[in-house]
C-alpha cells in the first residue's frame, strides 16, 4: 500500500489525462526520437492524491530548439520564460494555465503570451485570500492547500494577489476579458480578492 489513493503498484490508476487532451498532445510532441519527457511537479502530487491538477509541468531531455520545433509542429505556441537556462512554456492555442508564482520573468512571459496566443489564461494562488491575511496578521506565513509549503522549502519565488494582477495587466497593456476567483472548486465573482484562494484571468493583448 502506498497510501496514495490513485497509485497502484507504483503507477497511476487513472491515466486518462495522459492519453487525451492537451497534455497527451504535449507528451506525444516532445517524447520519442531518443528524447524522454516526463510529467513533474505539483501535478504528480495532485494526480497521486486523486485531485484535479491545476496545471502541468513537463521535464524533457530535448534541447530548447527541438522543444520549440516539435511544439510548434503540434500546434502549440511557445513562450520563452527562461531562455538563459533553456526553459519554455508551451501555450495551447487560446489557453495557458500558468503558475505565476514560480515564473522568474513574469512580465516578459505575459507579454509573450499576449503575442503568441489569441487569448490566454493564467491562474495563481491569491495571497489576499482572507485566511492568508489572518496568518500574516498573526505573524506567520500561510500554509494552505493552495500554498502547501513552509516558507523555507517553497518552490514559489513570489506571491501576489488578484488585485495585483489587475494592476500589472493594465501596466503591460493586457486587456482582461474575464476574471474570477476559485474557492472549493466553485467560481467566485463577488469580492474574489478576499474570498477566493485562486485567481483566474483570461486576457489578450490590448
Amino acid at each position: 500500500m502506498s497510501g496514495l489513493p490513485n497509485i497502484l503498484d507504483g503507477r497511476l490508476k487513472n491515466r486518462e489525462l495522459l492519453s487525451e487532451g492537451r497534455l497527451a498532445r504535449a507528451l506525444a510532441a516532445l517524447d520519442g526520437d531518443g528524447e524522454e519527457t516526463r510529467l513533474i511537479g505539483g501535478a504528480v502530487r495532485d494526480l497521486s492524491l486523486g485531485r484535479p491538477p491545476g496545471d502541468f509541468d513537463l521535464a524533457t531531455t530535448a534541447l530548447p530548439e527541438i522543444v520549440m520545433k516539435r511544439a510548434r509542429a503540434a500546434g502549440f505556441g511557445v513562450a520563452l520564460t527562461g531562455a538563459a537556462v533553456g526553459n519554455q512554456q508551451l501555450v495551447a492555442i487560446g489557453l495557458l494555465a500558468a503558475t505565476l508564482q514560480m515564473v522568474t520573468h513574469t512580465e516578459g512571459m505575459l507579454r509573450e503570451l499576449g503575442r503568441v496566443g489569441r487569448e490566454s489564461i493564467v491562474s495563481f494562488p491569491n495571497f489576499a485570500h482572507w485566511p492568508n491575511r489572518l496568518h500574516v496578521a498573526a505573524g506567520r506565513m500561510p500554509v494552505t492547500r493552495v500554498l502547501p509549503y513552509q516558507w523555507y522549502d517553497t518552490p514559489n519565488i513570489r506571491v501576489g494577489t488578484y488585485a495585483d494582477f489587475e494592476v500589472l495587466a493594465k501596466k503591460d497593456g493586457l486587456a482582461i476579458i474575464d476574471a474570477f476567483g476559485i474557492q472549493a472548486g466553485k467560481a467566485v465573482r463577488t469580492w474574489p480578492n478576499l474570498l477566493a484562494s485562486v485567481a483566474v484571468f483570461k486576457f489578450q493583448r490590448a
